[in-house]
């Protein structure tokens, strides 16, 4: 299914309202049927069923579900500083 985008960002600013260091959304792309959030930080993992509840109605997600979601939260790596 096609999700609109607005779905993606509420997502994220909820995890990073429970996980500051999430940052804010930047895009989203699918692999191996797993939603992947990309924040200005890093990245998330979602799986389909979550993407549906939030679709359907936020409040399905239960304050733990969006905790053990935010503690999944993966850092990209930062590029090392160009030496001078």
């Amino acid at each position: 299914m096609n999700y609109p985008v607005f779905i993606f960002r509420e997502l994220a600013l909820s995890l990073s309202q429970i996980r500051p260091e999430i940052g804010d959304y930047d895009s989203i792309f699918l692999h191996d049927d797993v939603f992947m959030i990309r924040t200005t930080n890093g990245q998330l993992a979602v799986d389909g069923e979550t993407i549906s509840k939030q679709y359907q109605d936020p409040k399905l997600l239960s304050k733990q579900d969006l905790e053990n979601l935010a503690q999944s939260f993966r850092w990209l790596a930062k590029p090392e500083p160009a030496l001078s």
